[in-house]
């Protein structure tokens, strides 16, 4: 084969790898999208009658008030405002009054987002066994997908290996 057909096919599979990366990287992305839906989470799930404990919440505007409401007959919490990266965290007194099982929502009063929670509030005179943490839907999706940056390294790889191969190959020409 003459050095500039050679020159011409390594240029062709050059072309050829380039158009392959180019096309791993227009294809659909199998990972979830990124959800800016809000969360709640509370200290417990298992609070007392006209006792105190922390709710915490994200995904809101920042600077937005949100309020706080405990549902089944409905009662406010309080309103509380979301910092700069739309967080917050309050510490609320619940009525002794109340018993049983409760949703207390977060609605942000711009962006109209809600989160909510589901508690069960005990007697103030009973035992109540401690709750954990409850999120509004576990880890948030972060990152990238990385096989088409992957693939193109793998294409850059593979045309300086040609590159090389046909360098060497017409120096002992």
């Amino acid at each position: 084969m003459s050095t500039p057909v050679r020159r011409l096919l390594a240029v062709a599979i050059a072309l050829l790898a380039m158009l392959s990366g180019g096309i791993a990287f227009s294809t659909a992305v199998s990972a979830a999208p990124y959800s800016d839906q809000p969360t709640l989470a509370a200290s417990t799930q298992n609070p007392t009658g006209g006792g105190a404990f922390t709710v915490v919440g994200s995904g809101f505007l920042p600077g937005e008030s949100v309020d706080l409401v405990l549902h089944s007959d409905p009662y406010s919490l309080g309103t509380v405002r979301a910092d700069s990266t739309g967080q917050f965290s309050d510490v609320v007194d619940l009525p002794a009054s109340f018993s049983g099982a409760h949703t207390i929502t977060a609605t942000g009063e711009i962006s109209g987002r809600v989160a909510s929670i589901s508690i069960t509030i005990g007697s103030s005179t009973g035992t109540v066994a401690a709750g954990g943490n409850s999120g509004g839907g576990g880890l948030p999706n972060t990152g990238a997908a990385v096989i088409g940056i992957s693939s193109l390294g793998v294409m850059f790889l593979l045309v300086g290996a040609l590159a090389l191969v046909v360098g060497r190959r017409r120096a002992r020409i």
